[in-house]
């Protein structure tokens, strides 16, 4: 996340999220359904990706 300031108009980095949101509105499931991706497959993808990373 970040602001602009209104002074000098410069960005300043307030936090930065290393989890990306999974509610049906976020960006990610957003960005994943553009690349054809549905919220559905995108989950179970996810999932599948943390048990075969961790069967390891």
């Amino acid at each position: 996340d970040f602001m602009v300031s209104e002074e000098d108009s410069k960005p300043y980095v307030l936090e930065i999220n290393a989890v990306p949101g999974l509610k049906r509105y976020s960006l990610m499931p957003k960005a994943a359904e553009l690349a054809g991706i549905v919220y559905e497959d995108m989950i179970e993808d996810i999932l599948y990706a943390a048990l075969d990373n961790n069967a390891e």
